[in-house]
């Protein structure tokens, strides 16, 4: 099985093995910058664009361009909170999010 996702196309064992928002998950967690972001989002929900640049040591305009492709795949959501843009996990989400990141981290 492969999905395309970023412009990228990435192949996966095709044992029904995978749950499509699994694929999502994975091919998110491949990039850094995306990696971090989201383990900055499940720290802190409701964390906002400016405290997560702090947090990552990236410019806002970096957060905001990876959150852009998080959210159009569906892993991020935002709220607006004043001028700032408040980010959570899609709880749809959430359980592969959580899984893969533990893989990651050990």
């Amino acid at each position: 099985i492969s999905y395309n996702g970023d412009g990228k196309r990435r192949f996966f064992l095709n044992h029904k093995t995978y749950e499509k928002n699994e694929l999502i998950v994975i091919a998110a967690l491949e990039n850094d910058m995306r990696r971090k972001i989201l383990f900055g989002i499940l720290r802190n929900q409701h964390i906002n664009n400016k405290t997560l640049a702090e947090n990552i040591g990236v410019s806002a305009s970096t957060i905001s361009y990876h959150i852009s492709h998080l959210k159009k795949e569906g892993i991020v959501k935002s709220d607006e909170n004043g001028k700032y843009k408040n980010y959570i996990i899609n709880s749809g989400y959430l359980d592969s999010l959580t899984k893969y990141m533990d893989r990651i981290s050990h």
